[in-house]
């Protein structure tokens, strides 16, 4: 089960791939500072540990920074 903070943002994905409200994740505001957020509990680590490739894609970066910081081995989409 998701809940998602706002619509298509940082903050919104942060809490879809850890289960984490913003609060706990630390991701408040778009485009934060990757060393404030607590990424660390994405589930895709746990992914890449079950040997799953984790793969990150996406049609729009405007607002977020995904990526390898997430657990993601290969990031797919615009700069």
């Amino acid at each position: 089960e998701v809940i998602s903070p706002l619509a298509h943002t940082y903050p919104a994905w942060s809490s879809i791939l850890t289960g984490l409200y913003p609060e706990h994740h630390r991701a408040r505001y778009n485009l934060m500072p990757s060393g404030v957020v607590k990424s660390t509990r994405s589930i895709a680590w746990k992914l890449q540990q079950l040997g799953y490739e984790t793969i990150f894609a996406t049609d729009d970066r405007q607002f977020n920074t995904m990526g390898s910081d997430f657990g993601f081995q290969k990031i797919i989409g615009p700069r």
